[in-house]
């Protein structure tokens, strides 16, 4: 049954990629942009951001990378690139986005965010519609823009998670991870967050193991703060992702026949394909929502 759904995947994304060779003159929907956040650091929230894009890149979308973490950027540590600028650079004119913006395997792009995250917010509105003009222009060429937040429920974490089209909150099994995890879902409750909010259990032993949290947070956050949660997906405890971090090397690419490789794979299809229908507002909704 497994080697027959991957064949489906494959199936699926054969096609998809030779239809998006012959839309090119349809006119551009919105990019799908994605907050992917988790209660507390260490839970490989950074690293399933990279592979989910190179995932969703093997199915023929253009993604944009936007590290969005304040405490821990290391976005182009795992995606094995060099980042000599930042989005400050963008704000204060020294360099223009297309001189930031750095292209890793698979064409994804990937734009460091650093202390320009924080600036931001200090910006007068004609230095922020600079900025944000610059990255709307860019957004024609992109289907996926994913923000990979820092931990916790900080403002600043939440601005990004609030403004989203979706939200993909990374969890592992562990309690002191679950508890912290419900937290930023009740946060996002008090916030009257309405995007989709879908759960990635990292780090699973097993399908049951996933299965058994997956289910319990659900229950807990339906039952309490009145949040559907959408189990998404699991990714299982796998050696090659250690590996492929200290190579500097994503796992999907390093190796693509993992069991995390495969896991990720999965969650994309669910994304592309899944019945879970987002309202895409593209990155000028998202600047509206994360400014309000």
């Amino acid at each position: 049954m497994a080697d027959q759904a991957e064949k489906l995947r494959e199936l699926s994304r054969n096609l998809y990629v030779a239809e998006e060779n012959y839309i090119q003159d349809v006119k551009k929907s919105p990019a799908h942009v994605i907050a992917v956040t988790s209660g507390k650091g260490g839970v490989g929230k950074s690293s399933f951001t990279v592979n989910l894009a190179l995932t969703l890149a093997n199915y023929g979308k253009r993604v944009l990378i936007i590290d969005a973490d304040l405490g821990m950027a290391n976005i182009d540590v795992i995606m094995g690139c060099i980042s000599n600028y930042s989005l400050l650079d963008i704000i204060t004119g020294a360099h223009s986005l297309e001189e930031v913006i750095v292209t890793g395997p698979r064409n994804v792009k990937f734009l460091p965010g650093g202390s320009g995250i924080k600036a931001l917010a200090e910006l007068s509105k004609l230095e922020l519609q600079r900025v944000i003009n610059q990255i709307i222009q860019y957004e024609n060429d992109t289907d996926f823009i994913i923000f990979d937040t820092g931990a916790g429920m900080g403002s600043n974490v939440m601005s990004f998670v609030m403004a989203a089209d979706d939200v993909f909150l990374v969890t592992t099994p562990e309690p002191t991870s679950l508890t912290d995890a419900y937290a930023v879902v009740k946060a996002y409750a008090n916030n009257n967050g309405a995007a989709p909010l879908r759960l990635i259990v990292n780090r699973a032993g097993s399908v049951k193991e996933s299965n058994i949290v997956a289910d319990k947070m659900r229950r807990v956050t339906e039952r309490f703060l009145d949040i559907e949660l959408e189990p998404i997906g699991y990714i299982l405890e796998d050696q090659a992702v250690a590996r492929s971090i200290r190579s500097q090397n994503p796992f999907v690419l390093q190796f693509p026949d993992s069991q995390a490789s495969k896991c990720v794979d999965y969650i994309a299809y669910k994304l592309l394909f899944g019945s879970v229908k987002v309202e895409k507002t593209g990155i000028s909704g998202f600047f509206k929502r994360f400014f309000k």
